[in-house]
């Protein structure tokens, strides 16, 4: 074991752009002195200096000097790097099932088996994706799969090449909701960011018949399903919440109770829910019932596992985690954020994200909702607006918003 490592550190020796290509981290050695040996070959990097024991033992001094010479032509070529880290990874993720094994064994009957379930469930996941890697690629030998998409796109001739939004105008801007996509709806609190993320949940699920799922730190599973309810039946959300319904409004959730009995679509409510949780679950998503489409209810309250970094810290490391997320799952992943209250009485910017510049930065799509009106009417003129489209154009969409029933309608000839 400990051979191993002290061979791929000689490898890094002799070639330290080894450190640039390697997934491996500090955390995947064994021993003690590998594993500073290796965390000051990274200082080195960090720093722009040569890997050499010199410069190791000037910013490690715990590091006994005599240690890194000892071990540094014990490769005789770099060139089998990449078979020594296949040991070490092995190596490490044995030892991270051993622990999780003895974890498991040693529960005392009096504890709750639900709280060693989850821990395990996390850390195996973890353990199942930390190994995964990406590696430099000439751009010739890409080029086939990008000729495939292209023939993918030319066969559908002007279909659309991701999910149906449900609202046409949005549709021919965005191309649809497209694979590996991080799209970013934002709004002021209680501008309708949940009713179009519901809109088109049940368009996806119950009308194009696609696996989508909805993780959601905001409203409880029982709000989400008036929600669908109100919107699918026409029927008032607010009678719907107090029991005041007409016949009518019994025989419309009848008929959405049936369109949804098939309906692939999968929820889980979580409040305080944190990053690595929301990974998981969105990875038995795609596994179990493999979903095509995630919504994530919304960005600003998902914790992030540090809770000593600042609030728009927190933010940053939610939005470039799921915006790396959309990329590993191959699926849109779109995500809800609140806006300033600043922002109220004109059109949303980029700038309105609430708390976090790098929501802006990340997106590859950002639609602001935006209602013109001041008043709560329940049949209000809005607009979404597309401020930002990576492969696409900007442009914006006339909508009216039915608060009544949660629900957004294209307007006619917008």
């Amino acid at each position: 074991m400990i051979e191993h490592e002290e061979t791929f550190l000689s490898c890094v020796f002799q070639d330290q752009s080894i450190l640039f290509k390697t997934k491996l981290t500090e955390a995947y050695f064994a021993d003690h002195d590998t594993r500073a040996l290796f965390r000051a070959m990274i200082r080195c990097t960090d720093k722009n200096v040569k890997v050499d024991y010199i410069a190791i033992s000037d910013l490690d001094a715990e590091i006994d000097k005599t240690y890194p010479p000892r071990i540094y032509n014990l490769a005789p070529s770099s060139a089998n790097w990449k078979f020594y880290e296949r040991i070490i990874v092995t190596d490490y993720q044995r030892r991270q099932l051993k622990n999780i094994g003895t974890m498991l064994a040693n529960i005392d009957e009096a504890e709750a088996p639900g709280e060693y379930i989850e821990r395990a469930e996390k850390e195996l996941f973890q353990l199942a994706t930390d190994s995964k890697t990406s590696e430099i690629k000439k751009l010739a030998d890409i080029v086939p799969d990008a000729l495939k998409v292209f023939e993918e796109r030319y066969r559908l001739h002007g279909q659309l090449p991701g999910l149906s939004t449900g609202i046409i105008g949005l549709d021919s801007l965005l191309g649809g909701l497209q694979p590996s996509k991080y799209i970013v709806i934002g709004a002021r609190p209680s501008d309708g960011k949940s009713a179009l993320a519901v809109n088109m949940l049940c368009h996806i699920g119950i009308r194009e018949k696609c696996p989508t799922g909805l993780i959601s730190a905001e409203s409880s599973n029982t709000e989400i399903v008036t929600r669908v309810f109100s919107s699918e039946g026409n029927i008032n959300g607010t009678k719907l919440s107090m029991g005041l319904l007409s016949t009518r409004d019994f025989e419309s959730m009848q008929s959405v109770g049936i369109s949804l009995r098939e309906a692939p679509i999968y929820l889980y409510d979580a409040p305080n829910v944190r990053f690595t949780e929301l990974k998981s679950i969105a990875r038995q998503m795609v596994s179990t019932f493999k979903i095509r489409a995630l919504f994530v209810d919304y960005v600003q309250i998902i914790q992030w596992e540090d809770q000593r970094l600042a609030k728009h810290e927190q933010v940053a490391s939610v939005s470039m985690g799921l915006k790396a997320l959309a990329r590993e799952l191959k699926i849109p992943i779109i995500g809800l954020s609140q806006l300033k209250r600043d922002s109220e009485g004109r059109e949303p910017q980029m700038a309105d994200l609430d708390y976090s510049k790098q929501l802006e930065q990340d997106a590859d799509t950002l639609v602001f909702i935006y209602h013109p009106q001041k008043d709560e009417n329940d049949n209000r003129p809005s607009q979404l607006i597309i401020r930002k489209n990576r492969d696409g154009p900007k442009g914006k969409v006339d909508v009216t918003f039915r608060r009544e029933y949660v629900k957004f309608y294209e307007t006619k000839g917008g």
